[in-house]
C-alpha cells in the first residue's frame, strides 16, 4: 500500500511525538506547513519532514 501524501492532525502529532493541540496551535499560527480544507488541517508528509529538518538546523522556513 502506498503512503498517504497528507497527514491529519492526529497522525502528524503521533509522528512528531507531540500532543494534537500542539499541532493545532502550530497550524493556527501558520508556523507549520499545512493545508486547510474546510475545518480540517492537512499536513503534507514531505513538507513536515523538511520543516522539522530545517527547524533542527536553525533555519526558519515556515
Amino acid at each position: 500500500m502506498t503512503e498517504k501524501l497528507t497527514l491529519n492532525v492526529a497522525e502528524a502529532a503521533k509522528l512528531m511525538g507531540v500532543d494534537k493541540m500542539t499541532v493545532y496551535n502550530l497550524c493556527h499560527a501558520d508556523r507549520i506547513p499545512h493545508l486547510r480544507i474546510g475545518k480540517r488541517f492537512l499536513i503534507c508528509r514531505k513538507a513536515l519532514g523538511e520543516w522539522i529538518y530545517n527547524q533542527s538546523i536553525g533555519k526558519i522556513s515556515a
